[in-house]
């Protein structure tokens, strides 16, 4: 199963269900060399955002 971000069409996310895991993909490039980066405040997870290694693209996961 897979959510589009429909905001910004920036990132596509994967769901595996079979292994628990969630994988996102550059909409631009359709690579799946994306990193996640998550800042935190006061041991909180506050944002996380994407990065596509191949084209620099950068954004948040989409949020349903």
């Amino acid at each position: 199963m897979s959510n589009f971000d429909e905001d910004n069409r920036k990132f596509i996310q994967h769901n595996d269900y079979k292994n628990y895991e969630t994988h996102y993909q550059c909409a631009r490039c359709k690579s799946f060399d994306v990193e996640k980066h998550i800042a935190f405040s006061d041991d909180t997870p506050k944002t996380t955002l994407l990065s596509c290694q191949d084209c620099h693209q950068t954004g948040k996961p989409y949020q349903g």
